[in-house]
C-alpha cells in the first residue's frame, strides 16, 4: 500500500507547508536523526518539501552528500511506497507541498478506488493522510458512503462547479498573518479580554505536530472553573397546531 497526505498548500499558505514539513521529517525521520544538523546548515527546509532538502544537499561536502543521500534511498527502502506525482520523473507525493491539492487529489483518489500512482507508473491502493480535521470527516465520509452505495454518478445526481475565490485579500485559516507555529511545548492560553473567561491547549511541538489535547474552558481569576452552561430557553406558548411526521407526496 502507497502512503500519501494531502494538504492546501496553496492556500494554507501558512499553516500547511509546516504540516507537510512534520510528514517530510516522519517519513525520513533516520535521515535528520542523523544529519539533521548538516541539513539545517545548508537551509535544507523540510517545509519546502524533499525537492528542496535534495537541492539544499548540493552545498554539503561531496562525502557528507554522498552519505545523506545514501540515508535518504535506505529510507525509501525501509518504508512505505510513496504515491507519485510523477512517476516518470521520480517527483514523490512528499517533493512539493504544493504538488498535491486535497480539493483535486482526494476527488480523484475516491474515482479510482482509492488507488494512486506508484513509481512503476501502476495504480496501487493506497493510504491517504488528511491532517487538517475539517477535511478529513468530509472525505472519510465521502469514502464510507461510496463503500456502501457504490461509485458516485454524475449523470443522476448532478456536479457542483468547484468556483475558485477571487477576493485579492483572501484569508483562510492557516493563511492569514494571525497564523503561526509554535515555537517550543508548553500550554497555549488564549485570553479573552471581554468575557471572564480564558482557554488553554498544550503545545505538542516537541512531539513533532501530534494533536493538541484541549482543555476545558476556565475562568479569568485563576483559570480553575469551568464556565457554567447556559440555560435552556424558555418552552414557546403553543399555536394551536400539531406537528405531524412528514409523508411521501401522492
Amino acid at each position: 500500500m502507497l502512503f500519501s497526505v494531502h494538504l492546501k498548500a496553496t492556500m494554507m499558505k501558512v499553516s500547511d507547508p509546516i504540516l507537510f514539513g512534520h510528514a517530510v521529517r516522519a517519513y525520513f525521520a533516520d535521515v535528520f536523526a542523523q544529519f539533521g544538523d548538516d541539513l539545517a546548515a545548508v537551509g535544507a527546509d523540510p517545509d519546502d518539501g524533499l525537492a528542496a532538502v535534495l537541492t539544499a544537499l548540493e552545498k554539503l561536502p561531496a562525502e557528507k552528500r554522498e552519505a545523506v543521500e545514501k540515508a535518504i534511498s535506505a529510507a525509501y527502502d525501509a518504508g512505505p511506497g510513496l504515491a507519485m506525482v510523477d512517476s516518470d520523473r521520480g517527483i514523490t507525493n512528499l517533493h512539493v507541498p504544493s504538488d498535491v491539492i486535497i480539493d483535486a487529489s482526494m476527488p480523484a483518489a475516491i474515482r479510482s478506488s482509492g488507488k494512486m500512482w506508484n513509481a512503476a507508473g501502476e495504480l496501487q491502493d493506497t493510504l491517504y493522510v488528511v491532517p487538517d480535521s475539517s477535511y478529513a470527516a468530509l472525505y472519510a465520509e465521502t469514502v464510507d458512503f461510496c463503500r456502501e452505495h457504490g461509485a458516485f454518478d454524475p449523470t443522476t445526481m448532478g456536479t457542483t462547479p468547484n468556483v475558485g475565490l477571487m477576493a485579492q485579500k483572501a484569508e483562510e485559516y492557516g493563511s492569514h498573518d494571525k497564523t503561526f507555529e509554535v515555537a517550543a511545548a508548553g500550554t497555549v492560553r488564549v485570553v479573552d479580554a471581554r468575557a471572564p473567561r480564558c482557554w488553554s491547549t498544550r503545545s505538542p511541538r516537541a512531539t513533532c505536530g501530534g494533536p493538541a489535547r484541549p482543555r476545558t474552558p476556565r475562568s479569568a481569576t485563576g483559570c480553575s472553573s469551568p464556565s457554567p452552561a447556559p440555560a435552556p430557553p424558555a418552552p414557546r406558548p403553543s399555536s394551536g397546531w400539531t406537528r405531524r411526521a412528514a409523508t411521501t407526496p401522492r
